[in-house]
Parts: structure tokens; sequence; C-alpha cells
């Protein structure tokens, strides 16, 4: 190999070639960098005519058409002595198609005889001009030059529509026209071809065939996210949007909306369309999530946006429930669901399946968010056993809707404290107890609600109608009251409810004489229909053959709520001063679990869920029924034979469920009431029983105070005064008082003093 020459040896020695005129043999000048190619061109001048192997591709992305190029140079002439050309790029082509191509086409050009004068420019190619022949040696020019890059090529397939910029070069053509006058490393190329078509190249060719590896190239932190994240069809949705905004943090914001929190956005979920969804949780891959533990788990844990939704649900699971932890997770997860909405896919469901491995611990893991997770806890209730201190600790946390209708209502006759207080909790358990079976009995024989409660009609009358509205509910017994007051406390109603009985047999047809009181432009029939189906006709799949489980209790309360944000909305309109709700019966769901037909013959079928038939003077005389009028009807928790089986509950015997029912009036709170305790510090002694007043800037009705979870009725005396006894309280201390009027608390953390009598006369001393 001939020594290399310096750059300005090199062009004299071309330009001597130049002007010879016997050589008409080409010439191969090998130089290292595009500097020194560019410096040669510019040195060269109007002296040559400069030819690219890119202007022999026929379209944009196709390969130069060599044999064509070669038939030029043989007879290209520009005069009678021949053209001066300089050929440029054809070595980096003939580098593609690999050694033994390169080496083809440099014997062949070294050994034509042409008209004028070429010199080819060889880029990089040192090692592959060295010829057997020492006669070649003369032809070939080493440039004494630096290598200042080894470009290598990166092909992205056309297919993938990437917006062309100024550093990717649009087809083969470009490329072959800039390999060895550009500056950088990597030459991008837009292309169809595949690095499969240039097996053999001597540069590096590396393709980009998909829209992650493009994404990767446009935004570098793409490489953080696996590409097992997304599909196909999402990294290509996200390359869409790559052609408006170049980082993947202009996408989130273009997208999703600007928050410097993206835990912010989670309340957006439910809002989110599906390539939303996976944009966010690409986002949270990316920048992580600091301040919510639920979403950091789900992050970790989830390759997709199925996995993501699934595993925000079983983020719980591997705590504890009696943990130190566990509490504030619990609350932060539950928030976080309800946030992000019932759009989080079949999470729960997939969450209810799994969490069963929590066997009787299941309830603690579940919350009221949505309706498969109500119906298992309902379910846990009825399947474990949990005593009720516990049950209602529980549904305070997990579902405190449920825990509001456990909520102990104070009729302040003791049977009724007592037994829907019980008849509650059977409920919800799907249970009978018997000793409360035993207190049916008994009561279906005495049925003592007629003594101790005033016929449904009496009432109706005494209540003042004018600028009043009427809610008829149907089969609303007053085991809803304890819920009602805790609703119409947090939306700030006064509730006045008068307890009294219906009319036997429990149906609908029997009780309406309520309605006659009002017009019918003052009452809402709306909700009987709804409740009607629910309880007798198995709605929405309650029914007891398909389901055992008391399901429908959390439509019930659902409907509930509808009544009173209706009579709240109703109420703040000031079109009406009252709301009136009035139910014609109750209904039995202990009745209807009980599963009993009475084995004896009452010559007459069953009707209403068999809980009551025909009266004939031929019937049986059966101890626990009672006749009325032409029914005879049963008090006790079984059905006459012949009657169709309840659905969900039943009405039409004299239970206290069945008939015991509720006036209830709502009001708004509209004065602010200010009561105080008159008597801040008392003495007590053997003799001298505790007492206090109370004092009302507004006069009240049915007072009375609960200190320590035991009440105390108080007594009207003059100028707004109520005098209130508390023979139990003997002890010393500081006592809180909560002020109730009709169950509606008024005021609570009010306080006095107790004081032995006996300790103030040994302070006088």
């Amino acid at each position: 190999m001939k020594h290399c020459l310096p750059i300005d040896g090199c062009i004299k020695k071309i330009f001597k070639y130049l002007n010879s005129e016997n050589d008409h043999q080409p010439i191969f000048v090998n130089i290292e960098s595009s500097d020194s190619l560019k410096k040669i061109k510019e040195e060269l001048g109007i002296s040559v005519i400069v030819k690219d192997v890119s202007d022999y591709c026929n379209k944009d992305d196709e390969n130069p058409q060599l044999e064509l190029l070669l038939e030029d140079l043989k007879h290209s002439k520009n005069n009678k002595d021949g053209e001066h050309i300089l050929l440029t790029g054809l070595i980096s082509f003939l580098k593609m198609q690999g050694g033994l191509a390169l080496e083809k086409y440099l014997s062949v050009l070294i050994t034509m005889t042409l008209r004028g004068k070429l010199v080819v420019l060889c880029y990089q190619a040192k090692q592959y001009l060295q010829f057997p022949d020492i006669r070649f040696e003369r032809r070939i020019i080493f440039l004494e030059d630096e290598i200042l890059r080894k470009p290598k090529i990166l092909f992205i397939n056309k297919k993938l529509n990437l917006e062309i910029s100024n550093t990717i070069m649009n087809g083969i053509r470009y490329l072959l026209k800039n390999i060895e006058i550009s500056d950088i490393d990597i030459i991008t190329v837009s292309t169809s071809k595949s690095k499969q078509d240039y097996p053999n190249s001597l540069f590096k060719i590396t393709e980009i065939t998909d829209a992650y590896d493009a994404l990767v190239l446009m935004d570098a932190v793409t490489e953080l996210i696996p590409r097992h994240c997304g599909t196909n069809e999402q990294w290509d949705f996200a390359l869409s949007l790559f052609s408006k905004e170049r980082t993947w943090n202009h996408v989130f914001t273009m997208e999703l909306g600007e928050s410097v929190n993206l835990y912010l956005l989670a309340n957006k979920w439910s809002f989110f369309n599906t390539d939303e969804k996976w944009l966010y949780f690409i986002a949270l891959k990316l920048n992580g999530i600091s301040n919510n533990w639920c979403l950091d788990y789900a992050l970790i844990n989830s390759n997709n946006v199925k996995d993501f939704e699934k595993n925000i649900y079983r983020s719980i699971v591997e705590i504890s429930h009696d943990s130190k932890e566990f509490d504030d997770k619990y609350d932060k997860r539950k928030r976080l669901i309800k946030e992000m909405g019932k759009s989080l896919g079949d999470g729960a469901v997939d969450y209810c399946q799994y969490i069963r491995i929590k066997g009787s611990d299941i309830i603690y893991y579940l919350t009221d968010n949505t309706q498969v997770e109500k119906e298992l806890i309902i379910e846990c209730l009825c399947k474990y056993k949990y005593d009720d201190k516990a049950i209602l600790s529980i549904l305070k946390i997990v579902y405190p809707a449920l825990a509001d209708y456990l909520y102990d209502y104070r009729f302040n006759i003791t049977l009724l404290d007592e037994y829907f207080q019980l008849y509650k909790y059977q409920k919800i358990t799907n249970t009978i107890r018997p000793e409360f079976e035993e207190l049916v009995k008994t009561q279906a024989i005495k049925r003592e609600y007629n003594s101790i409660l005033p016929f449904r009609s009496e009432k109706i009358e005494a209540i003042v109608k004018k600028d009043s509205y009427l809610y008829f509910v149907d089969a609303m017994s007053v085991e809803y009251l304890g819920y009602i007051l805790t609703k119409c406390k947090n939306m700030e109603l006064m509730i006045n409810v008068t307890v009294c009985h219906s009319n036997l047999p429990s149906i609908t047809e029997c009780n309406k004489e309520f309605l006659d009181e009002f017009t019918r432009e003052e009452i809402d029939f709306s909700l009987i229909k709804e409740l009607d189906e629910i309880k007798h006709h198995g709605k929405d799949d309650f029914d007891y053959q398909k389901t055992k489980l008391p399901i429908h209790l959390i439509r019930e309360l659902e409907i509930i709520d509808e009544i009173l944000s209706r009579a709240k909305n109703q109420l703040n309109s000031d079109k009406y001063k009252k709301i009136i709700i009035i139910s014609d019966h109750g209904a039995s769901r202990l009745a209807v679990i009980k599963e009993n037909t009475l084995n004896i013959d009452v010559n007459s079928k069953g009707t209403h869920g068999g809980r009551c038939c025909a009266y004939t003077p031929d019937t049986t005389n059966i101890e626990y029924a009672t006749q009325e009028g032409d029914y005879y009807i049963l008090a006790n928790y079984d059905r006459f034979r012949g009657g169709r089986a309840a659905s969900v509950e039943t009405h039409g015997g004299a239970t206290l469920e069945e008939v015991v029912i509720p006036i209830i009036e709502l009001t708004q709170r509209t004065t602010e009431i200010e009561i105080e305790i008159v008597t801040r510090k008392i003495f007590v002694s053997f003799r001298k029983k505790a007492v206090i007043v109370l004092f009302s800037k507004t006069k009240l009705s049915s007072v009375s105070i609960c200190i320590n979870g035991q009440y105390y009725h108080g007594i009207a005396i003059p100028d707004n005064k109520y005098i209130i006894d508390m023979p139990d309280i003997k002890q010393a201390g500081i006592y809180t008082v909560d002020v109730y009027e009709n169950n509606n608390l008024l005021k609570n953390g009010l306080s006095f003093e107790v004081e032995k009598e006996g300790s103030k006369i040994t302070k006088l001393f």
C-alpha cells in the first residue's frame, strides 16, 4: 500500500490526472471523513461534473440502477475529449450490498476505459482498494485523513407514518445522498426496505418496524416502559400523537390535561375513553406516584390497564385487617376507587371472587362502592357468625348505610324497641332466632299492639295538612325509622314520627283510607310500584327462589334515599312547608325464610303469600291466627296452603313488622335552636336524686337527653324549660349531654357537674 498523501497533495495529484492527455482510466481516492469529501469537491470546483449514485434511483425509495450508471460512465461525453466526472456515493451503496458486491464493481470500474476522466471518491474503503495487479496501484490515492465517525444506518418502516423531520431521510435515494456528507453517527431513513434486503451490509443496519421502537427513537424515556405494557394498537395510537408532540410529557398534557400531581387526575378515570385510560396508566408508569399507596401497588404489579384496574382492588388483600396500617390504607383505597368510579371494568367482580380466600374475614376487605360488594357483605352476614356488636362495628366502616339501617330507633315502648332491633339483625343475617320466634308467637296471641298503638286513621285526622305533600310508600314498616332518622339528620331535616298500626289484613286494599284526606295533586304514587316490584315480585333477581340472601335491602335503602332527596328539594323550593310519608302496611322477611306451610284444611286457599285466607264458620281454629271481617289472618311466621309463596317479603299477616307503620312528617330545620343547661352543677345524696333543667329559646315537644347511651325524658315547665330526672346518676363527675326532640338530635356536647352533697358540707369545715 502506498503512503497516504495530505489533502493538498491529494488534490494536486487529482488535477494532474485531470490534465493528462492520454490517461482515460478512472482513479480512486479513499477518504475517511465527510470534511475531506467536502473540501475535495470545493477544490475541484467547475473542473468536474459531480455525479452521485443517488441520481440513479428511479424512485425515492428504490436502489440505484448500477448498470445504467456504468453505461453512462462509459459513454458520457461533454466534448470531443469527454467529461471530467467526480463520482460520489457509489462505494457507500456497494458497502450496503456487501463485500462481494463491492469487490465485483471495483474490479469492473478499475478496468474501464473512458472517453473522459473519472475520479471515484471512496468513503472509508481502504481495505477494499487492494488489487493483486500492481499496475492498478498508480490509480489509487489514499488521503492522509482522520476517521471522525463510522456511520450506522437506522431504517424506520414507512408504514409507521412518522412525520419526516430534518434528521430523518425519506427514502434510500436521500440516504445515499447524505451518508457520506452527514456529520451524524446514525443516518435515519424512512423506507419500505428492511434490514433483510441488505443481509451482507458492511454498515451496521438497525431497523424500527413497530410503533414502540419508533417511540423510543422519538423520546428515549420510552425505554422505561416495558413493551408489554401496551398492545401494538396502543403503541400505534401513542405514535400518532407524537406526530404532533415530541415528548411523552407533552402528549400527557395535551390528551389528559395539565396536572402537577397525577393522582389528581384519577377522578377523571370514569370520563376517560379506553385510549385515555391507557395513556394515564403509561403516565403513571413513567412518572410514578408518591402520595397514594394503592396506585403505587397497582403500578408495580400491573403490565396493562386491565391488570391495573384489577390490582387497584386487590391492593388491600395482603394487609392484615387487624394491623395498625389497615384502617388508613382501607380508607385511601376506598376513596380512590370511588373517585375512579364504576368504569373500573370488572375489577369489582374479579375482586369479590378472589377475596373469598379470606374466609370469614372477607367482610373487612369490602366497601359499599359497588353493588357486587354490597351483596357480598350481606352474604358474609348470612354465612358467617358475627355477634350483633361486631356486625354494627364492621358495617359502620364497610357499609355505613346498612349500619344506619340498624340504628336503634327509640319508640319509648319496650316491646317495639326490643322487637324491631332484633328483627333488623335477623333480616340482614337471614336467620330466625328461637327466642325471637317465641316472642312473635306470644304477640300472635296477645297482639298487644292493639292496646299500645292507635289506628293510623285516628292520627291522620290530627295532622296539619296545609301546605303539605304526601308520599304514599308501599310496605314500609317502622323497621326503617332508624335509617330515616340518620339520613334526616345529615340532610338537616326535622322529623316527627307517629307510630300506629294498620288495618287487618295488612294488604293495600284494606289500608288506603288515609288517601281520602289529600287531593290527588298532593300525593306522589311514583315509588309505590317499584317497592311493590322489589318486595313482592322479586324484581332485579331478588326472588327468594333465585337467591336466599336479603340483597333486596340494598335497593330498599336506595329508594328511601330517593324519597328523602325529593322531599328535601320540595321543602327547599318553599312550595310546601311539610312532607308527609305514609305507608299502607309493612312486610315480613322472616315469614318468607321460615318456609313453613300449615298442613291443615282451612276450606279456602291462602292469599298474599299464604298470610291470610277467607274465613268461614268451618275454618279450623288456629292458635296463632285471628279473624277480621271476612279474613282469617296469621300472626306468626306460618303460611296457609294454596297461596303462591312470597318472592322476597310478604304481608297480609299480623306480625308487628306487617302491621306497625309510621306516619312521618318532615320539615326544614329553619331556625337555629339554642339550648342551655340551667343548672350547671347539681348535688346528689341518698335522698336527693339528680335533676337538671334545660332551657330552649324555641318551644320544643317530647324532649329527651342522652348520657352515656342512657336516655332520660323531660317534662315541660313554664318559660320554655324542661325538667329531667336522672335517678340512676349517683357518682360525682362531669357528664356530657346530647339533647333530642322526637328523636332529632338538637344539641350535643352540653355538660353539667355532679357533686356529692356530703362533700359540700365537708368543704365548709
